[in-house]
């Protein structure tokens, strides 16, 4: 069956995989100029990007999730743009609340006398708010199984990410505020690009009675809120896993080690997370559709795609994990220079952690497929818990090793807490499962 998939599908993988690749070359070259601030200024840049993947783990990432998952249960009910529309007011509503906290935080931080971070919080807030939204359609688009037009507009958006970004570097003038703000321009011309595609890509409404029209989008609402209120929950410990260590660095160490710590595992995502991703780019769309069919032979056979991810996803981990311990400084000292190899020895182990953490998530695709992703909420809250605690008491005996220790310990109590919880979910539905 899986070859099966791949034959059926080439045109569209090799979209994929060649968007992706040219997106992590140009990734790669981004990350070049911006690591040309020094570890200082990078390390700040990167406390930027934890706050970023906060409010995306707490509010955007859970509603993606949820309208990722139903969109084709609406579609085929005939009201895929009243769908879309309610997509829209979330992205707005969602906008606004972290424009409001942007301006209260600009309020406080008058209020506390520290005038000459008012520039700080202002463009922060900016690109924090336009970052996470953007994300949400490359999925939209993904989940449509539009790879071309997605492909071209990520390409489009690092370029002018990189073209910003270069003409600040050319200028010595490239800190990591002013590559926020030249980050944020290019972000805004790509949304607009993205909105007016998917616009395109809907179809519109079957249906034309308003007051059948108003009932979908209340139970759109209602649905894809219940769905996506576990990931919310989700979100907050999830952080705590992934990106809280760089404030505990940032306080029992330096801003600097920040810089040299957000690099590592920078790379280890590249190598990692960004195949992960497209891996589940292609194969999520086609379960959640098989899943969502009435043919139950179809709805069987998504479990059966679901373990081929699990094993592509381990696969990954092994080969980029021996890749690193091989040229793991090297590579380091590509990118970044000399000033970031100082505990280069602590790539490949923080590639296993990191590859312990997706391979867990992609366990978890279990639990969506039946509707249950609440019941992943014990891990999640239990390996964020674990995650903040070993963090803290890691890295102020150990260091930087001990953020690399740190991540492979909670990534392992996560996969198995998760392996045990599928266990139990399996139990339930075992008529469902093949």
């Amino acid at each position: 069956m899986f070859k099966k998939l791949l034959s059926k599908n080439v045109v569209e993988i090799l979209w994929l995989c060649s968007g992706q690749v040219i997106s992590m070359l140009l990734g790669i070259v981004s990350i070049k100029l911006l690591t040309s601030m020094g570890p200082n200024e990078f390390g700040k840049y990167s406390l930027v990007l934890s706050v970023a993947a906060l409010v995306s783990a707490v509010f955007y990432g859970p509603a993606e999730q949820g309208f990722v998952r139903f969109y084709y249960d609406y579609s085929n009910r005939g009201v895929a743009s009243t769908f879309l529309k309610v997509l829209y007011l979330f992205l707005i509503l969602a906008g606004c609340g972290c424009l409001v906290l942007t301006v209260l935080a600009f309020i406080a931080n008058n209020i506390f006398g520290k005038w000459e971070q008012t520039s700080v919080v202002i463009i922060s807030g900016l690109y924090i708010t336009l970052s996470v939204s953007v994300n949400i359609f490359n999925s939209f688009l993904n989940l449509l199984r539009k790879r071309k037009a997605n492909t071209i507009l990520q390409v489009v958006e690092r370029c002018l990410c990189i073209g910003l970004i270069y003409i600040l570097f050319n200028n010595k003038s490239l800190s990591f505020l002013t590559a926020l703000a030249a980050l944020s321009v290019a972000i805004i011309i790509v949304l607009i690009l993205k909105i007016s595609m998917l616009n395109t890509f809907v179809p519109a409404d079957d249906e034309t009675d308003s007051k059948i029209l108003a009932n979908s989008r209340n139970e759109i609402v209602r649905v894809v809120k219940k769905f996506s209120i576990p990931f919310g929950i989700w979100g907050v410990t999830g952080w705590m896993q992934s990106s809280s260590e760089r404030w505990v660095i940032a306080h029992y160490l330096t801003t600097a080690d920040v810089g040299i710590y957000a690099l590592m595992i920078t790379i280890a995502n590249y190598i990692i997370a960004m195949p992960c991703g497209i891996i589940g780019q292609f194969v999520l769309p086609l379960i959640y559709k098989r899943v969502s069919s009435t043919d139950e032979k179809l709805r069987k056979e998504a479990f059966k795609i679901m373990n081929y991810l699990i094993i592509s996803t381990a696969t990954l981990v092994i080969c980029a994990s021996i890749i690193t311990a091989l040229f793991g400084r090297q590579t380091i000292l590509l990118l970044g220079g000399s000033k970031y190899t100082d505990f280069w020895y602590l790539l490949p182990v923080l590639c296993i952690g990191t590859g312990l953490f997706h391979v867990g998530q992609s366990f978890t695709t279990f639990g969506m497929l039946l509707n249950v992703p609440d019941k992943y909420i014990l891990p999640k809250v239990a390996s964020g818990i674990i995650a903040v605690l070993s963090n803290i008491v890691l890295i102020s005996f150990f260091g930087m090793l001990g953020i690399s220790l740190s991540i492979c310990f909670t990534s392992l109590a996560y996969l198995l807490l998760v392996i045990f919880i599928n266990s139990r979910i399996k139990s339930e539905f075992v008529n469902c499962i093949v």
